[in-house]
């Protein structure tokens, strides 16, 4: 419908057709690569937070690249390679110039050798489930003592490459945010509140939540199997429970937060950038760790709740997008996500911050949340399954 409509009222010459086929060979190459890539990881590792936080890190350094190279540098790349309209940018009179670009042979065949690798890749893989380190077949591990509900969570985390996306995605999210702050210097000042802007803003808008997400599905799904739910509420109080599996969640995520943070600082000074760290941005951190630690709350709920893994998640992709539109309208209050978003300040670090209704607003999340979830307990039987 939209390229409909973008057909019959196009101002100023006719719709190039190489342009619609070139999209719709971009779209169908780019799904098909991206499917074969997850199907492989998700052999390869045993729990789908590995998987899901690969094509989180994998995704955001896509749209890093894209901003720094129109090159298909990894599997992510591919769509934009394969872009039909380029953007520049004019520093001197700040307009925006679009225009068509030509059909780019080399970036069609870098494509066809991804689609080709993946799907030699899985068809070795799905033809012999056993060779190399792809093993599907069941591993017995001997069981740890149910009585003990906190070590059990960290074990679990332990047990899961649970660290590797919370360290990589932050650092990958920087090091980019790093290149596109030196190359556009003529646009951006030299100062530390445009480099936080470059290096946290996508993890504001669009990352940060559906990883706690991703985590507190993880924290999770090991209960709603087979008839762990029983063991665990026969073995310990349910406030407990809910308890230790929200700590686990919010101290993760919190230390998430902390890294951030420590990136920001290391960079900005190992580049050069001389003077004093804005004072709004320990507030910022400060405000974005009580509504991470808000957010944990809620989607540890959601995640009790719902026994699928992928739901609560797409509830926080959801949830961000809808914080994002909220924060723009000034209802940043309205949801937690909404909350991160406004604290984090990615777009205007040195903006003023109600740090009295963030932390007022935030406790209030954590208590509904946390009530809701312990009501769920004590009122509903847990359906457990295989």
């Amino acid at each position: 419908m939209i390229l409909y409509l973008g057909i019959k009222f196009m101002i100023g010459g006719g719709f190039p057709i190489f342009a619609l086929l070139q999209t719709e060979f971009a779209e169908i190459i780019f799904g098909m690569i991206i499917f074969q890539l997850q199907c492989l990881l998700s052999l390869k590792f045993r729990n789908q937070f590995a998987a899901l936080s690969i094509a989180f890190g994998g995704t955001l350094a896509g749209v890093f690249i894209a901003f720094v190279s129109k090159a298909a540098l990894t599997p992510w790349s591919v769509l934009f390679s394969l872009s039909t309209v380029t953007m520049d940018y004019d520093s001197a009179t700040r307009n925006m110039i679009l225009s068509w670009n030509a059909i780019d042979i080399k970036a069609i065949f870098i494509s066809f050798l991804y689609f080709f690798v993946t799907y030699k890749l899985s068809l070795s893989v799905f033809n012999d489930p056993e060779t190399g380190n792809f093993k599907i077949a069941h591993v017995h591990r001997k069981s740890k003592n149910a009585y003990t509900i906190l070590p059990a969570e960290l074990i679990k985390m332990k047990r899961n490459p649970v660290w590797i996306p919370f360290a990589l995605i932050p650092l990958i999210s920087a090091g980019i945010g790093i290149i596109n702050f030196l190359s556009n210097q003529g646009v951006l000042s030299f100062d530390w509140a445009n480099l936080w802007t470059q290096e946290s803003l996508f993890l504001g808008l669009f990352f940060l939540s559906p990883l706690i997400a991703i985590l507190a599905s993880l924290d999770f799904r090991m209960e709603h199997l087979g008839t762990n739910w029983n063991i665990m509420l026969t073995s310990s109080s349910r406030f407990k429970v809910l308890k230790d599996k929200w700590l686990t969640v919010a101290v993760i995520s919190t230390i998430c937060m902390l890294w951030i943070a420590f990136i920001y600082v290391v960079s900005g000074k190992l580049i050069g950038i001389t003077g004093s760290i804005p004072n709004e941005f320990y507030l910022r951190i400060f405000a974005s760790i009580l509504c991470i630690i808000a957010i944990s709350s809620f989607q540890c709920m959601l995640s009790l709740i719902i026994p699928s893994f992928a739901i609560p998640v797409g509830l926080a992709f959801l949830g961000n997008i809808l914080g994002l539109l909220l924060t723009v309208k000034g209802f940043f209050y309205a949801t937690p996500f909404s909350m991160l978003i406004y604290s984090m300040g990615s777009t205007n670090i040195t903006g003023e911050i109600n740090l009295p209704v963030v932390i007022i607003t935030c406790m209030l999340y954590i208590f509904i949340s946390f009530a809701i979830g312990l009501l769920y307990l004590n009122r509903t039987d847990i359906k457990t399954g295989r």
